[in-house]
């Protein structure tokens, strides 16, 4: 009788040791899950970023008066891959528009009172034109076209001009440039403030640089 005993109380500890046994190897396996899952997902965070279209603008305007009293007005729009993989702009659309005030004293961009014509950079002049329609601030053929040629392929680490030149009668105090590029990845929208701080008398060349 103590024999069948002392072996159901073996019995007992065996199975008690079993059960912690098994209990530490679940433990263990659940903490490799764990931090294979962490592992997992940083990988794929780190290859989604490494592959993720990434880009940086900046813009540089400037005014030069003429000797007829009127300004050849230039923004240069540029952007950069900051990406891991090339970066393919589908077409860039380059304005100047006058400023307007919000709740008299916040400037803003007045992009239904367009200064000159668009430059719509894009691959063929029949894209150009569906691209200024659709803009919706002036007819189709309000714009000036240009080839995107190479300018559209972007290497890792490199980067595109953009520019627009035109010829302005007078050159208001304040003007917006807007500035939206196309790519594989959507649309983006650039806008910068320029100031003219030419005197009445003797005009001159006013520079502004900015990234976005």
């Amino acid at each position: 009788m103590r024999r069948a005993i002392d072996n159901h109380s073996e019995n007992g500890k065996t199975m008690l040791h079993i059960l912690d046994v098994i209990q530490k190897i679940t433990s263990i396996v659940q903490s490799i899950t764990v931090v294979g899952a962490a592992f997992f997902a940083l990988f794929k965070f780190r290859l989604y970023q490494s592959w993720k279209p990434t880009q940086k603008a900046e813009m540089v305007c400037s005014a030069q008066p003429t000797a007829s009293k009127d300004f050849v007005f230039e923004a240069k729009y540029q952007i950069f891959n900051t990406g891991d993989r090339p970066l393919r702009i589908r077409h860039v659309v380059l304005k100047i528009c006058h400023a307007k005030l919000e709740k008299d004293f916040h400037l803003a961009p007045d992009e239904a009172n367009i200064l000159g014509s668009r430059t719509v950079i894009a691959e063929n002049e029949e894209e150009a034109k569906l691209i200024a329609k659709n803009d919706g601030q002036a007819g189709p053929d309000d714009h000036q076209f240009k080839a995107i040629g190479v300018l559209g392929y972007v290497n890792k680490g490199a980067d595109s001009s953009f520019t627009l030149r035109c010829r302005l009668r007078e050159l208001p105090d304040v003007i917006f440039v807007v500035a939206e590029f196309s790519w594989q990845g959507g649309t983006r929208t650039f806008r910068r403030m320029w100031v003219n701080e030419s005197s009445s008398s003797a005009p001159v060349a006013l520079r502004t640089a900015a990234s976005a």
